[in-house]
Order: C-alpha cells, then structure tokens, then sequence
C-alpha cells in the first residue's frame, strides 16, 4: 500500500500558486496539528517582508493546514516541497510516524506533529523548516516593537508586499504580530477585501469538504433532513440513521432512502474548487465578477426522465430489492429552477425500476413521484404533490438544534 504522506503550510503555499508543485497534491484542508508560528522570518525575496515560520519562542499556537501529497515515495514528496521553496534539504522537516526517521529544528513541533498524524493515520508528514532569522538580519531580537519597526522602515512597494502576505494569511493564522500590523494606522489597509476573501475562501473549502466520500453518511442525511422538512414532516435528527450496510443510505422511521445526485454533466465539489481558486488568486472582491446568467425554469415533464436515468444503474444493481427502497434524489441543477406548478407526469419507467417510492428534491421543494401502497404513510400522503412547507430556505439542511 503506497505511504500516506501529508504536506503542512500555513504561510504562501496555500495562496501562492506553483503547478508543478501544486499538480503534486490534493486540496488543502484546514485541520492539521497545532505549532507555534509567527512572521519572524525576514524574506529576501520579498524585500524585506516578514513571513510565516515555525518559531517555539515568539510564536502563537495556530491549528494550520496540510494536504495530502500524489507522491507514492516520501523522498519525492520531500523533493518537491525543497524545489517549491527554493532551498536546501536541511530546511524541510520530515517525520516518519513509525519513528524510523524525523528531521525538525523544534521538538515541541515534532511532538504535536506526531500525536497528530497518528490520529490521521499517516505515514509521513512533510513541512518548510525554516527559522526565524530577525535577529541575524536586523541586528536585534525579535519582539512585536522590532517588527513594527522593521515593516514601517520598508519603502512604499516593499511595505505593500509585506502587508499583502499578512493579510492573505487564512484566518487560523492568529498571531501576536499579526494582530499588532493590522492595528496600526499606517499598515496599509486591504484587509477589509482580504478578510472576506478569505471567509469565502475557507467556507468554500469546507463546503468541498463536506461534499467529499468522508462525509457521505452527514450529507445524504442533510438530503434526507431537507426533504423532510419540505414536507413538512415533523422529526428529530436521532432519527435519521446512516446504516452501516448498503443498500440503504439513510434510514427514517418505515422509510430507507436510497439518495441520489442528479448534477447533469457537473461532479459533485468540482464548482466549489474553482471558487476556491477565485477566492485564493482574486486580490480584491471586484475580481470575483461573473457575466450573469439568469436560471430557467424547468418543470417534472423534463426532468423525470433525468430522474430515471439517474436511478437506473442502482435499479440495475439492487434488482428486486428496489421493492424495499424509497429513492431520494437531490436535484443541483446550477442553471434552472423547478416551475412551482409544474405537474407531476408519466412515471411508468420509475415503476417498472421497481422502487417502493420515488421522490426528489429540489430545493426548496420536496416532491414524491411516486409511492406503492406499501410505502411509509408520509410518503403516500405527499404522492403526487409538489410542497414547499419549510419557511427558512437558508437552515434547509442545517441540522436540528
């Protein structure tokens, strides 16, 4: 099995795009180990700005990131991080969860690196390991006077430089210097693009996460939350179970639901991952611009027939056992909307695929195509309606509190 290998950033490496590094990993997750960092480190290529760096002694505690590397050897993934930051081999830290090798100038990093990647279960974790170097280049020990100082002796460009670093640093980047730049009234102030860029950002990331495999289970009980509530079903969350063996995907009461995408030509994250790009490259909110193209509107003549070729692989695969499954399918269709008095059509191919019920939603409405006699009574009630009974469109899928 090829090693698990998992890179840390915290500074440019989630926003300054590189391909030949960045084609080497997956996308960046917000939840690796917490270590101590600050901007101590002043960059030359940056003329004179001061980055983001692993420091045990002026740094705060801060949870930072890490994606996991499309490297199968841990040397290569070594490699290109080396080649990414334009340095030598003894400024990339490593660690080897089995303990054969580690590499780290501070051990309290190592350590909390260590216990985390256990509980992610890696096998390698890789990350820049270079030190604060103020004192060496400024002649003085680090404190947040120094740095002030430092930053405000920069020219006009540099100091633009340096506060764009700063400010494009995610928001889990909360640091003592930090804090102190973006009080003073001659730190130039971008930030209130910046900080919402950044919120866009991280909700966007955590959105493509919540629509990744790990999160199926969460996700199709949020499907199934939200059709219930369309409905205008009364429930409690404890009742919707995620069995642990197929065929059914969320269990409600009588009902087992078999929950469906119908996304058209899209995959499922693929429009969250761009707009995390647009948010990580754009420099200012009006670049976030998009020609504008208004949704049509669709009716259940048209989209029934999606909807049966959206289920005919899992009828294919379940067979008879269809007879015991209420199909769910979620509709995110990102260019039409569903006509409030579009009538239910023919749904003879949905009954020869032999489901005990069939039901979409597409928010914010909740439609039961069909349902047998034998159905759960809620479903049989709604058959043939379109309801729309959940007034707070925006907690739709939240989960009950």
């Amino acid at each position: 099995m090829p090693a698990q290998i998992a890179i840390l950033g915290w500074g440019s490496l989630l926003w300054d795009t590189h391909p030949e590094f960045d084609e080497q990993h997956e996308p960046w997750q917000h939840d690796g180990p917490e270590i101590k960092v600050e901007f101590s480190r002043v960059s030359q290529s940056r003329r004179g700005a001061l980055t983001l760096v692993i420091d045990p002694k002026n740094g705060a505690r801060c949870r930072v990131a890490h994606a996991m590397s499309k490297r199968r050897d841990p040397e290569d993934a070594i490699c290109d991080l080396r080649c990414r930051e334009g340095t030598t081999r003894s400024n990339i830290g490593f660690l080897f969860v089995d303990g054969s090798r580690q590499q780290g100038r501070d051990p309290y990093s190592l350590e909390a690196i260590r216990v985390w990647a256990k509980t992610k279960k890696l096998d390698v974790v890789v990350w820049t390991d270079l030190g604060s170097n103020f004192d060496k280049v400024c002649g003085k020990p680090f404190d947040i006077d120094a740095a002030l100082a430092h930053i405000q002796s920069l020219d006009g460009e540099a100091k633009s430089g340096a506060a764009e670093y700063v400010w494009r640093a995610l928001g889990f980047v909360d640091t003592p210097l930090r804090r102190a730049l973006q009080a003073q009234p001659w730190f130039p102030k971008s930030g209130t693009d910046r900080e919402f860029l950044q919120k866009l950002s991280a909700h966007a990331a955590q959105t493509r996460a919540f629509l990744g495999n790990k999160m199926k289970p969460e996700r199709e009980r949020s499907v199934c939350r939200a059709f219930l509530r369309s409905l205008g079903v009364s429930f409690s969350d404890s009742e919707l179970v995620a069995p642990t063996v197929e065929p059914a995907d969320v269990a409600f009461r009588d009902a087992r639901f078999q929950v469906r995408d119908l996304l058209r030509e899209r995959k499922r994250g693929d429009d969250w991952r761009k707009n995390e790009k647009q948010y990580a490259e754009a420099q200012s909110i009006a670049d976030l611009g998009q020609p504008y193209s208004p949704p049509v509107p669709i009716d259940l003549k048209s989209l029934v027939p999606e909807v049966a070729a959206a289920l005919s692989e899992k009828a294919t695969k379940y067979g008879t056992g269809c007879k015991d499954l209420d199909a769910l399918i979620y509709v995110d269709l990102k260019d039409a909307f569903l006509e409030a008095n579009s009538l239910v059509p023919s749904v003879a191919e949905l009954e020869r695929q032999g489901w005990r019920s069939v039901s979409l939603l597409f928010s914010p409405y909740g439609v039961v195509l069909l349902a047998r006699s034998d159905a759960p009574a809620f479903l049989r009630g709604a058959s043939g309606k379109t309801s729309m009974k959940w007034e707070d469109i925006d907690t739709l899928f939240e989960a009950c509190p």
